[in-house]
C-alpha cells in the first residue's frame, strides 16, 4: 500500500454508505464518478487530502474528504438531510480497512 492511498479508506466508507437503507431510500447511490444521466439526489467523492501524521513510532496520515450531495431539487432541504444521514453514518463508523487502520 501506497502511503498516501485513500483506496482502502474510500472502499470502507463506500461499504458503510452502501450498507444502509434509509440512505439508499434517500439518493440514487454513492459514486467516484457518475455516470451521465445519473438520476438525482446522488453523492459523489471529491478532493481527497492526506497530510503527514507519522511519529517517531510509526507512519501515518490524515485524510479529508470532500462528499457531495447532488440534487435539483429548489432549495437546500433535500441536499441537507442526506448530508445529515452522511454525518450519522461516518461520524463514529469504525469501518474495518483492508489495508492499515483507522
Amino acid at each position: 500500500m501506497t502511503y498516501f492511498n485513500q483506496m482502502p479508506l474510500q472502499r470502507a466508507i463506500f461499504q458503510v454508505l452502501g450498507g444502509d437503507t434509509t440512505l439508499a431510500g434517500m439518493v440514487s447511490g454513492v459514486y467516484d464518478r457518475p455516470m451521465q444521466g445519473t438520476a438525482f439526489p446522488y453523492i459523489t467523492f471529491g478532493a481527497w487530502e492526506g497530510q503527514d501524521w507519522s511519529s517517531m513510532t510509526g507512519a501515518g496520515v490524515a485524510f479529508s474528504v470532500l462528499l457531495q450531495v447532488w440534487s435539483r431539487e429548489g432549495g437546500h432541504k433535500q441536499a441537507a438531510l442526506v448530508m445529515e444521514r452522511l454525518h450519522g453514518l461516518l461520524h463514529e463508523a469504525s469501518p474495518v480497512l483492508e489495508a492499515g487502520n483507522l
